[in-house]
């Protein structure tokens, strides 16, 4: 039982503490930073809605919307990059 409650302590204290996660928990130097390559994110978001096909003239939802919601969001991810791969004209937040 009490080594048990050790595990769960030492689980839950790590938990607490900061992750790789964290963009600059673990940077040994600004150019390790995570950050958003904003070309990158227009192009790619560009091509998605390209890929996409016609959509409809009137719709009683809003469905549309949300296509467009999920072509910002995976730009947003896969135009993540280490400031050192990031031109400096490029770099957005």
């Amino acid at each position: 039982m009490n080594k048990l409650l050790i595990v769960m302590v030492v689980m839950a204290l790590t938990a607490c503490g900061k992750h790789s996660s964290d963009t600059t928990a673990f940077a040994s130097d600004t150019d390790d930073v995570i950050v958003l390559n904003a070309c990158l994110q227009r192009e790619l978001f560009n091509e998605c809605m390209k890929a996409l096909p016609a959509g409809p003239q009137a719709t009683k939802y809003n469905d549309w919307d949300e296509v467009v919601s999920e072509c910002r969001q995976g730009a947003r991810y896969m135009a993540k990059r280490a400031r050192r791969f990031v031109p400096p004209e490029c770099e957005g937040q």
